[in-house]
């Protein structure tokens, strides 16, 4: 879903491929998992599509949630952890990582700077709502420093 150029789907096709692959994530790995009363860590959750497919694509963030709410269910993060960084930073720095690995995964990433600051800003608006669910970590250091900082806040936050 995340390869090939951006032209490739309608914002509405777009939100609900990425909510049927959550679906079944829920479904397969992660419902399952918090039923043996695992902890589950995910690197995107239903913040990122009030993000990328609310604020990025302009789709109705009421919307998104109701959606989520009808097919996910009840299912919320206890803890979304919200790596900050400067959009300009950010994207060189998944640019390198995909050239690296070399994977086909950019799509998000060709789009212009515009999309990328309303994403970021949709997550600091989430975390501002809901502070008790979010944590803003500073990710402007090195990954060791960031990981230290996402360690304390999941002690802090969940344990």
């Amino acid at each position: 879903m995340l390869a090939g150029t951006d032209n490739a789907w309608d914002p509405g096709s777009e939100l609900l491929l990425m909510t049927a692959a959550r679906v079944e994530h829920v479904r397969r790995v992660i419902g399952p998992a918090l039923s043996d009363g695992k902890i589950v860590v995910s690197d995107r959750f239903i913040g990122s599509t009030i993000a990328y497919q609310g604020a990025g694509r302009g789709m109705s963030e009421e919307f998104i949630r109701s959606l989520h709410e009808q097919v996910v269910g009840p299912l919320w993060p206890d803890l979304t952890i919200i790596l900050d960084l400067d959009v300009e930073v950010g994207l060189e720095r998944s640019r390198r990582r995909l050239q690296s690995s070399n994977t086909d995964e950019g799509r998000f990433e060709t789009l212009d700077l515009d999309f990328h600051q309303r994403i970021r800003r949709s997550y600091l608006d989430q975390a501002a709502r809901d502070p008790e669910r979010h944590a803003v970590i500073d990710a402007a250091g090195t990954s060791e420093e960031t990981k230290l900082k996402v360690l304390e806040a999941m002690r802090l936050r969940l344990i």
